[in-house]
């Protein structure tokens, strides 16, 4: 599902919307962090994944962990996942 929407312009706001709600909710839970980290990386590792999807992930993570008044430590952490660098 994100595959396809995060490359929609119609989707793409709903679909960062939604990542960062499950970025939220990981923050201070290691079990869900991890599941994230692996739904995220499976998502990178399909046949069709694009540069393009792999920088718009890396984008919105990075500016979730930079942010200056509630930064996401774990945006920081999933930036650091193999699939991602």
């Amino acid at each position: 599902l994100f595959h396809r929407s995060v490359l929609q312009p119609r989707l793409q706001q709903q679909t960062i919307v939604a990542l960062r709600s499950w970025a939220e909710a990981a923050e201070n839970d290691p079990w869900l962090e991890q599941t994230l980290g692996a739904v995220l990386s499976e998502w990178m590792a399909l046949p069709g994944a694009s540069q393009r999807e792999r920088g718009i992930l890396r984008m919105h993570l990075s500016r979730w962990a930079n942010h200056p008044k509630e930064p996401l430590t774990v945006a920081g952490r999933l930036l650091t996942l193999p699939k991602l660098v």
